[in-house]
């Protein structure tokens, strides 16, 4: 459970970073539907990451808010960049 959510949170990240806004048919990627799905299992993630560090579950909810807000103003960010360049 928590390697699949770790794999969509780094590629969204990767994703991001590098500015590839598409997917594999060179249409949009699904950013607001990949937050939707690490936002729904973000205290399932929670709770096996902390059993995996020995972590309190909540230490480790903090953790996981601050890198989805992070990944969220990031869409935003880039959204912005969009409109302006268009």
């Amino acid at each position: 459970m928590y390697e699949g959510y770790l794999h969509l949170e780094l590629e969204v990240v990767r994703r991001l970073r590098e500015g590839e806004m598409t997917g594999n048919n060179d249409d949009k990627y699904d950013f607001a539907n990949a937050i939707r799905l690490l936002s729904a299992h973000r205290e399932n993630a929670a709770r096996a990451q902390a059993e995996q560090r020995n972590v309190t579950a909540a230490a480790v909810r903090a953790s996981i808010d601050r890198k989805v807000e992070a990944i969220r103003q990031q869409v935003r960010q880039e959204k912005g960049r969009e409109s302006n360049s268009n």
